[in-house]
Protein backbone atom coordinates (compact mmCIF):
# COMPACT_ATOMS: atom_id res chain seq x y z
CA UNK A 1 0.00 0.00 0.00
CA UNK A 2 2.61 2.35 0.88
CA UNK A 3 4.67 1.18 -2.38
CA UNK A 4 1.30 2.12 -4.38
CA UNK A 5 1.03 5.80 -2.88
CA UNK A 6 4.56 6.79 -3.26
CA UNK A 7 4.21 5.83 -6.84
CA UNK A 8 1.29 7.62 -7.24
CA UNK A 9 2.73 10.78 -5.38
CA UNK A 10 5.43 10.44 -7.73
CA UNK A 11 3.14 10.19 -11.15
CA UNK A 12 1.08 13.38 -9.90
CA UNK A 13 4.33 15.32 -9.44
CA UNK A 14 5.40 14.25 -12.81
CA UNK A 15 2.59 15.32 -14.62
CA UNK A 16 2.11 18.52 -12.66
CA UNK A 17 5.88 19.64 -13.62
CA UNK A 18 4.47 18.50 -17.19
CA UNK A 19 1.56 20.13 -17.71
CA UNK A 20 3.84 23.85 -16.87
CA UNK A 21 6.14 22.93 -19.14
CA UNK A 22 4.10 22.80 -21.96
CA UNK A 23 1.83 26.22 -21.27
CA UNK A 24 5.62 27.79 -21.22
CA UNK A 25 6.93 29.77 -24.58
CA UNK A 26 10.31 29.89 -24.83
CA UNK A 27 11.73 33.39 -24.87
CA UNK A 28 12.38 32.73 -28.40
CA UNK A 29 8.75 31.26 -29.51
CA UNK A 30 7.50 34.40 -28.04
CA UNK A 31 9.34 36.73 -30.00
CA UNK A 32 8.50 34.79 -33.29
CA UNK A 33 5.05 34.88 -32.36
CA UNK A 34 4.58 38.50 -31.60
CA UNK A 35 6.44 39.34 -35.07
CA UNK A 36 4.33 36.52 -36.90
CA UNK A 37 0.96 38.72 -35.33
CA UNK A 38 2.77 41.86 -36.16
CA UNK A 39 3.34 40.79 -40.09
CA UNK A 40 0.03 39.47 -40.17
CA UNK A 41 -1.17 42.97 -38.56
CA UNK A 42 0.21 44.95 -41.20
CA UNK A 43 -0.82 42.81 -44.42
CA UNK A 44 -4.08 43.00 -43.28
CA UNK A 45 -4.08 46.67 -42.54
CA UNK A 46 -2.60 47.33 -46.31
CA UNK A 47 -4.54 45.21 -48.43
CA UNK A 48 -8.20 46.83 -46.33
CA UNK A 49 -6.64 50.37 -47.13
CA UNK A 50 -6.93 51.17 -43.81
CA UNK A 51 -3.60 52.00 -41.76
CA UNK A 52 -1.76 54.66 -39.83
CA UNK A 53 2.01 55.68 -40.62
CA UNK A 54 3.40 57.20 -37.57
CA UNK A 55 6.59 59.22 -38.41
CA UNK A 56 9.44 59.03 -35.80
CA UNK A 57 11.95 61.06 -37.99
CA UNK A 58 11.63 63.08 -40.90
CA UNK A 59 14.71 63.80 -44.03
CA UNK A 60 13.83 67.70 -45.74
CA UNK A 61 15.46 67.87 -48.76
CA UNK A 62 19.27 69.83 -48.48
CA UNK A 63 19.29 69.88 -44.36
CA UNK A 64 19.62 67.18 -41.61
CA UNK A 65 17.53 65.05 -40.49
CA UNK A 66 15.60 65.68 -37.09
CA UNK A 67 13.55 63.40 -34.73
CA UNK A 68 9.94 63.80 -34.05
CA UNK A 69 9.40 63.84 -30.39
CA UNK A 70 5.40 64.61 -31.00
CA UNK A 71 2.87 62.82 -32.44
CA UNK A 72 2.44 63.49 -36.46
CA UNK A 73 1.04 60.49 -38.55
CA UNK A 74 -0.77 59.50 -41.78
CA UNK A 75 -4.43 57.84 -41.44
CA UNK A 76 -5.06 56.01 -45.32
CA UNK A 77 -8.81 55.23 -44.74
CA UNK A 78 -10.56 53.88 -47.87
CA UNK A 79 -9.85 56.50 -50.45
CA UNK A 80 -9.18 59.36 -47.63
CA UNK A 81 -6.00 60.49 -46.48
CA UNK A 82 -5.85 62.49 -43.13
CA UNK A 83 -2.40 64.30 -42.61
CA UNK A 84 -0.66 65.65 -40.40
CA UNK A 85 3.23 65.68 -40.76
CA UNK A 86 5.71 68.71 -39.93
CA UNK A 87 6.93 69.94 -43.25
CA UNK A 88 10.54 71.80 -44.00
CA UNK A 89 12.13 73.06 -46.92
CA UNK A 90 11.73 75.80 -50.15
CA UNK A 91 8.32 76.70 -51.32
CA UNK A 92 8.55 77.65 -55.00
CA UNK A 93 5.39 79.02 -55.03
CA UNK A 94 3.95 80.37 -51.70
CA UNK A 95 -0.12 80.85 -51.02
CA UNK A 96 -0.62 84.79 -49.76
CA UNK A 97 -1.00 84.53 -46.40
CA UNK A 98 0.13 81.06 -45.88
CA UNK A 99 1.02 80.36 -42.72
CA UNK A 100 -0.53 76.77 -42.59
CA UNK A 101 1.25 73.18 -43.08
CA UNK A 102 1.41 72.46 -46.45
CA UNK A 103 1.22 68.68 -44.87
CA UNK A 104 -1.85 69.08 -42.69
CA UNK A 105 -5.36 68.43 -44.65
CA UNK A 106 -7.56 65.79 -45.52
CA UNK A 107 -8.32 65.03 -48.73
CA UNK A 108 -9.54 62.44 -51.34
CA UNK A 109 -6.85 59.89 -52.51
CA UNK A 110 -6.11 59.75 -56.32
CA UNK A 111 -4.23 56.90 -58.53
CA UNK A 112 -3.99 54.70 -55.53
CA UNK A 113 -1.60 51.20 -56.58
CA UNK A 114 -0.41 48.89 -53.81
CA UNK A 115 2.20 46.35 -54.55
CA UNK A 116 3.27 43.13 -52.82
CA UNK A 117 7.83 43.63 -53.28
CA UNK A 118 10.19 40.82 -52.62
CA UNK A 119 10.83 43.04 -49.09
CA UNK A 120 7.74 43.89 -48.12
CA UNK A 121 5.42 46.11 -49.92
CA UNK A 122 5.00 49.69 -51.38
CA UNK A 123 2.26 51.81 -52.29
CA UNK A 124 1.92 54.98 -54.19
CA UNK A 125 -0.84 57.78 -54.77
CA UNK A 126 -1.60 61.41 -55.29
CA UNK A 127 -3.02 64.20 -53.67
CA UNK A 128 -4.51 67.51 -54.76
CA UNK A 129 -4.12 69.90 -51.73
CA UNK A 130 -5.26 73.63 -52.43
CA UNK A 131 -2.92 75.00 -55.10
CA UNK A 132 -0.89 71.74 -54.87
CA UNK A 133 -0.37 68.44 -56.11
CA UNK A 134 1.70 65.87 -53.61
CA UNK A 135 2.82 62.05 -54.28
CA UNK A 136 3.28 59.52 -51.80
CA UNK A 137 5.51 56.92 -52.04
CA UNK A 138 5.53 54.59 -49.22
CA UNK A 139 7.76 51.64 -48.58
CA UNK A 140 7.10 49.03 -46.26
CA UNK A 141 8.98 46.16 -44.97
CA UNK A 142 6.70 43.01 -43.71
CA UNK A 143 7.23 44.02 -39.84
CA UNK A 144 5.68 47.58 -40.65
CA UNK A 145 8.93 49.90 -40.25
CA UNK A 146 8.29 52.03 -43.30
CA UNK A 147 9.31 55.29 -45.51
CA UNK A 148 7.58 57.84 -46.91
CA UNK A 149 8.74 60.24 -49.62
CA UNK A 150 6.42 63.09 -50.97
CA UNK A 151 6.86 65.05 -53.65
CA UNK A 152 5.07 67.92 -54.49
CA UNK A 153 4.72 70.44 -57.34
CA UNK A 154 4.98 73.86 -55.35
CA UNK A 155 7.59 72.40 -52.75
CA UNK A 156 10.85 70.44 -52.04
CA UNK A 157 10.44 66.55 -51.35
CA UNK A 158 11.07 65.36 -47.88
CA UNK A 159 10.75 61.90 -46.55
CA UNK A 160 9.65 60.20 -43.65
CA UNK A 161 10.64 56.94 -41.21
CA UNK A 162 8.13 55.51 -39.45
CA UNK A 163 6.26 53.09 -38.82
CA UNK A 164 2.58 51.16 -40.12
CA UNK A 165 0.18 50.53 -37.21
CA UNK A 166 -3.30 48.94 -37.30
CA UNK A 167 -5.77 51.50 -36.54
CA UNK A 168 -7.59 50.35 -32.88
CA UNK A 169 -11.06 49.07 -33.29
CA UNK A 170 -13.68 50.96 -31.12
CA UNK A 171 -15.73 48.75 -28.63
Amino acid sequence: MKKLMIVGILLFAFMATEAQDTKKMSRKERKAAREAKLIEDTKTALENKDFIFSATQMLPSGARSRSLTSTYDVRVKNDTIICYLPYMGTAHMATYGGGESPMDFTQPIEDYQFEKTKKGYEIKFSVNNKNDRLNFFFQIANNGSSSLSVNSTNRSSISYIGDIEKPEEKK
